[in-house]
């Protein structure tokens, strides 16, 4: 059987009628493979192509082999994103072996076709994605998954000027943050880089120089952070390390 997500329904299932099962009939093999069988009489569920469908007298056997080995469709994303900016292409990416490809992100925008598609939102929130892939020629026919995800305003794109001395803070695609200082800032300045539930990931002095410092973050996970200046008044941007 095939269930929905939670076990909250049957997406799929098969049924074999029959009047029993004799004792010693049903074995696993050492790779798990199942070998069924069942006591026959009258009428009984086959294929088109079975050499018959109906038992008119005595008793019949039907043997069935299941390997559970065979896995059908599959959809899923390896690596989904938690974390993306507002007002910001992001790619999502399916892997598997299904024909047709499905997206909603749950933001009311629509399903949007395709294995490998790009999509924006144009509002912050938590929000539920789901994939779904689909090929008629398997036994499964459908395979989804889902998982939530938090769209939120980065640097970059929205300027964030929270601080008494505003300073604006962006991703460079190479590894670094860049800040820009809309003050005069001392030579050296302590940056700090929190994950979204407050904790201090890294801590950082960078020179400034001309108004901006660079920070190298190679060594963080990619995600949403707070980079935030220490101080007597520390204002934060967040940033999509990436």
């Amino acid at each position: 059987g095939v269930f929905d997500v939670d076990m909250s329904g049957l997406l799929f299932g098969t049924y074999f009628s029959g009047h029993h099962v004799d004792a010693g009939t049903s074995h696993f093999d050492p790779n798990g493979i199942i070998y069924q069988a069942v006591c026959t009489a009258g009428p009984f569920s086959t294929t088109s192509n079975a050499w018959s469908s109906t038992q008119t007298a005595g008793w019949d056997v039907g043997v069935f082999k299941i390997d559970l080995q065979q896995a059908g469709v599959q959809a899923y994303v390896i690596n989904p994103p938690e974390y993306v900016c507002n007002e910001q292409p992001t790619a999502f990416n399916g892997s598997g072996n299904a024909v047709d490809w499905q997206w909603d992100f749950g933001d009311g925008s629509g399903v949007v076709p395709g294995q490998n598609v790009s999509h924006t939102y144009t509002q912050t929130g938590t929000y539920t994605v789901k994939l779904s892939g689909q090929d008629p020629a398997t036994c499964n026919v459908s395979d989804t998954m889902q998982w939530s995800l938090v769209v939120d305003i980065c640097s970059g794109v929205v300027d964030h000027q929270q601080d008494e001395k505003p300073f604006t803070a962006w991703y460079n695609g190479a590894g670094g943050i860049v800040l820009a200082f809309a003050e005069v800032m001392e030579p050296s300045v302590r940056i700090e880089i929190l994950a979204m539930n407050g904790n201090v990931v890294r801590q950082y002095q960078p020179t400034v120089s001309g108004g901006q410092a660079v920070i190298q973050v190679g060594d963080i996970a990619p995600g949403l952070y707070a980079v935030r200046v220490a101080g007597e008044h520390p204002g934060s941007v967040r940033v999509l390390v990436h």
